[in-house]
């Protein structure tokens, strides 16, 4: 499977609650990544997660 599971997804939805100011990959805090990869890793999941965190990141934006 090439696009994120509902795991990471969750993931990733709970890394940006506690840290708003997470928009793309590098910003992630210590061992997120890795948790990522055990999840599901593929050749893809570095642009899989950055499109997602920056889709999220600018929705939040421009909905408030």
């Amino acid at each position: 499977m090439r696009s994120l599971t509902a795991s990471q997804k969750k993931l990733l939805n709970k890394v940006m609650k506690e840290n708003p100011t997470v928009q793309t990959v590098d910003d992630l805090p210590n061992g997120i990544w890795e948790e990522l990869e055990a999840i599901n890793d593929t050749e893809i999941l570095w642009q899989e997660v950055n499109r997602y965190l920056t889709d999220a990141y600018y929705s939040r934006e421009f909905s408030s």
